[in-house]
């Protein structure tokens, strides 16, 4: 049971909109149960954070979306319009690490010079690198130090950075000089998903010429290469369950069950082909 001062204090802390409370002690279900008990007394829903889930809304399992990463939980906070508790388990520590493991891997690519730098998803590190922040100034820091870098840097290391979403990029970051050419890659064409197909069918084993390629190709009309090669994997467990050989038919019915990201996020997709046009290099 909770205390009834510990009680007190906390609520009175939430009440007076610190930022940021910090619970130091070994009995971290204790303090869960803390937080839980005076958010309810509150009458604020209850956000639940690991390194591993992400970000939970309790009573809940489904994580939400690129809420992982310390910064992009903190993004996430920042844009929800309704007040709430949130806790977050060893956040601070997480924080840190994001930052010291950005500086690593900047120092390990000039030690390896010449080399290649390849940073995924860059808009989860950098699209917090302007504006107000509620991280402690990780997010302009890192910001600030790559822009330098990028800018100043006499090591032959040639970076190559793939970025999912560019509408919260800060422009400094796409202005000639930090990054010499921007490309846009669009969903797969036909041939190139004739040609993924018979990719990942080779890889599992499987012989091409024993499917229906063409057919495969016109029934995933608008599916990223990651989701062909899904179905492709999806409809091999599911040959396995059913005892029998992979087939067309098997692949079919995973491609009818799966929903793609150009229908799911039709308008984000739209949105980023039109900022494309004219303004990036088209690669298909």
């Amino acid at each position: 049971m909770t205390t009834g001062s510990a009680v007190h204090d906390l609520k009175t802390l939430i009440l007076s909109f610190h930022p940021i409370i910090a619970i130091e002690t070994v009995e971290e279900e204790r303090a869960a149960n803390l937080v839980k008990h005076v958010a309810a007394e509150l009458n604020m829903p209850v956000f639940d954070w690991t390194i591993t889930q992400g970000l939970i809304k309790l009573p809940g399992t489904q994580s939400m979306h690129g809420t992982t990463e310390p910064l992009g939980v903190v993004r996430h906070i920042e844009d929800l319009t309704v007040k709430g508790v949130f806790h977050l388990k060893d956040f601070a520590q997480h924080l840190k690490h994001a930052e010291k493991n950005f500086r690593k891997a900047i120092a390990m690519a000039e030690s390896m010079a010449p080399a290649v730098l390849w940073i995924d998803e860059l808009e989860k590190a950098m699209s917090g690198g302007t504006g107000e922040s509620r991280d402690g100034g990780v997010g302009r820091r890192l910001f600030g130090a790559f822009l330098t870098w990028l800018q100043e840097k006499t090591h032959p290391v040639f970076v190559v950075a793939t970025a999912n979403d560019l509408f919260n990029m800060p422009p400094e970051l796409l202005r000639k000089g930090r990054f010499d050419e921007i490309f846009f890659v669009d969903l797969p064409t036909d041939a190139e998903r004739r040609t993924i197909f018979r990719i990942h069918l080779k890889l599992r084993k499987q012989s091409p010429d024993d499917f229906d390629i063409d057919r495969l190709c016109t029934e995933s009309e608008g599916f990223s290469g990651a989701e062909i090669e899904q179905a492709v994997i999806a409809s091999l467990y599911r040959a396995l369950h059913q005892k029998q050989p992979l087939d067309t038919e098997l692949i079919l019915e995973e491609l009818e069950e799966t929903v793609p990201l150009s229908v799911s996020r039709h308008e984000d997709i739209k949105r980023l082909r039109e900022m494309a046009r004219g303004r990036f290099v088209n690669v298909n």
